[in-house]
């Protein structure tokens, strides 16, 4: 846990793999990805506004699976949903959100990972 609050001031982007096929460990994504938006938001609190915010890159594979569970899915059960690409939806500006963003993904049919390493790269 000590390594999650000293993430961080070392990372300048960070990516969460999410398997679209196992939807009973999808809880303790959600919950490890609240931890690292925790984090983050204190990092920005902490430092000041030329400090660049971290994206979060949230990969959701094996879409193509049987039995994989859609965007819609994977975004309430990750608690996501009203946080995509960098705001809450009324959020005040008081509390700023790291830029979020999910990526449905197949590496098997390639699909997803280029669009993800592009929003990625806008920040960098």
């Amino acid at each position: 846990m000590k390594l999650l609050f000293m993430l961080p001031m070392y990372v300048c982007v960070c990516g969460m793999y999410v398997d679209c096929t196992d939807r009973d460990r999808l809880p303790q994504a959600a919950e490890e990805l609240r931890g690292v938006l925790t984090s983050l938001r204190r990092r920005t609190d902490e430092e000041d506004a030329s400090t660049s915010p971290v994206p979060v890159a949230v990969l959701a594979n094996k879409i193509d699976a049987p039995g994989a569970m859609g965007e819609a899915e994977v975004l309430y059960g990750l608690g996501v949903y009203h946080m995509r690409n960098g705001g809450v939806t009324g959020q005040s500006s008081a509390q700023p959100q790291p830029p979020l963003e999910v990526f449905m993904c197949s590496l098997l049919k390639k699909q997803g990972y280029g669009e993800a390493f592009r929003w990625i790269a806008t920040f960098l």
